[in-house]
């Protein structure tokens, strides 16, 4: 039996971000992770405004760019334990 655990990354970038990936969450299934990710996304618009919005529903990734400089990108990684 093949178990998978998902993890939900995000990584700021712009001039005050390093750029490096941060752990937002782990699940035990997608749709949780998918839950999560949604969840910080539609937090991170509401504090930015002023964003664009594009996603990749086959990568599990989401990036917002709120002015052409700055940005965050949602990703989910599927692991094997």
């Amino acid at each position: 039996m093949d178990n998978k655990e998902y993890v939900v990354i995000y990584t700021d970038i712009g001039d005050t971000c390093n750029g490096l990936a941060r752990v937002l969450t782990t699940t035990v299934t997608l749709q949780e992770a998918q839950a999560e990710m949604t969840k910080d996304v539609n937090n991170y618009l509401l504090k930015n405004p002023n964003t664009k919005l594009e996603s990749d529903e086959r990568t599990h990734r989401i990036v917002v760019d709120s002015n052409g400089d700055d940005a965050c990108i949602w990703q989910i990684l599927s692991l094997k334990t």
